[in-house]
């Protein structure tokens, strides 16, 4: 049986995994199906996809372990969901995956209760309210301003993510990641430890919430075809969980989500994750790394 101190329970929806800063395994000190052939083809792998079990499941190890394959990422996407919910951000981030891991990202609410799904159109939607973290190796901070010029900032002293907490569950997929306790009956999900310690942006850079709530079981979703976003070459899936339907496109390259919608029995929006701008393995800000003490 799992320790339930090591895992975290599955909710529906990715609203409480997306919003939860500290992720699993990381340590901080307070201040202290069908037959049908789908072709997709890169520059990376040439080979085709099929709609098949064999398929279904590697994507969903890519996702889960996305980390593994880039080096630095950088963007921002529009994050949007429904009641109970209701928020609507612009997540700006930038994030170091290498052997020195660091992260910022900036979350801004954007005015109105449907998505846009364009920059140009959020631009001017955007509060002056904001949150942001950073972490810079070795503290993490987060900074709040509600627009009134007087932002609180809080600082924490992070333990770096150790060799062994980021490799514990690396290459492993859904059989391994999830599963029922056997005394409750009750679902557990198994995180990657972060090290670059991301907030919100984790949940379309490290989109393991997305795999596990709604891809989990293979039977439920098919890979449907192949689309480019951002110049990225995606892997598209459409499918039904938690009585809801979605369809959703993941960079076949690393396994980062660029676009997610999610419907519900009567057709209305409840959830969309749209990448507006992404960068791979390209130059970071480093300025936006800086802590000021």
């Amino acid at each position: 049986m799992k320790n339930k101190g090591m895992v975290s329970v599955l909710s529906v929806g990715l609203v409480a995994g997306a919003l939860y800063y500290s992720n699993t395994g990381n340590h901080v000190e307070a201040n202290q199906q069908t037959d049908t052939q789908v072709k997709i083809e890169t520059a990376a792998d040439q080979s085709p996809i099929e709609n098949t079990a064999e398929e279904k499941e590697k994507l969903q190890r890519l996702m889960l372990n996305s980390i593994d394959h880039f080096k630095t990422v950088k963007g921002s996407f529009e994050y949007f969901a429904g009641a109970p919910a209701n928020f609507h951000y612009l997540v700006t981030y930038q994030a170091d995956l290498s052997d020195q891991p660091k992260s910022y990202e900036k979350v801004q609410t954007i005015k109105g209760d449907a998505p846009y799904a364009s920059s140009l159109m959020i631009k001017d939607k955007l509060v002056l309210d904001y949150e942001s973290s950073l972490y810079d190796g070795e503290f993490h901070v987060t900074i709040s301003d509600q627009g009134n010029g007087k932002p609180k900032i809080h600082t924490e002293k992070a333990v770096p993510v150790n060799e062994q907490e980021y490799n514990q569950w690396k290459n492993t997929g859904m059989k391994e990641r999830t599963g029922i306790f056997e005394d409750d009956g009750e679902p557990f999900s198994i995180h990657r430890a972060d090290p670059a310690y991301m907030g919100v942006a984790k949940t379309a850079v490290l989109p393991e919430d997305a795999a596990m709530v709604y891809m989990k079981n293979i039977n439920e979703w098919e890979i449907t075809g192949e689309g480019s976003h951002l110049g990225r070459n995606t892997v598209i899936v459409k499918g039904q969980a938690e009585n809801r339907d979605f369809e959703a496109e993941v960079d076949r390259e690393t396994g980062i989500l660029l676009k997610l919608q999610v419907k519900n029995s009567e057709g209305t929006v409840k959830d969309t994750i749209n990448m507006l701008e992404i960068q791979v393995d390209k130059k970071l800000n480093d300025e936006l790394f800086m802590i000021q003490h």
